[in-house]
């Protein structure tokens, strides 16, 4: 399928997305990430950390709340964060990724 015809990781994600899968993987993403910028924290490591959220997380109401349990839960100061957001996702989904900008 020429769809799939990308980098490994590429192709992992689109299958993902095709199964209604990557939205329990970015969870899981930010979660570790978080866990991460705990144990960082705890050592006086400050770094910042991207983190790819696809058209489907845009869509995905809970995003939002997920990424402000796991700060939460894990004292994550938000600042070390940043959500990259693809062209193909944000001319896709412009509405709601400005929707869910603000909400951040």
């Amino acid at each position: 399928n020429e769809k799939y015809r990308t980098t490994p990781i590429s192709r992992m994600m689109q299958i993902a997305e095709d199964m209604g899968l990557i939205n329990y993987i970015t969870s899981w993403v930010i979660e570790k990430v978080a866990k991460q910028h705990q144990i960082w924290e705890k050592q006086g490591i400050h770094i910042k950390t991207a983190i790819n959220l696809s058209a489907n997380d845009i869509n995905n109401p809970n995003v939002v709340r997920h990424i402000k349990k796991f700060t939460n839960q894990y004292n994550v100061n938000p600042n070390y964060l940043e959500f990259e957001l693809t062209e193909r996702c944000i001319l896709k989904n412009e509405e709601e990724v400005f929707r869910v900008l603000k909400e951040f």
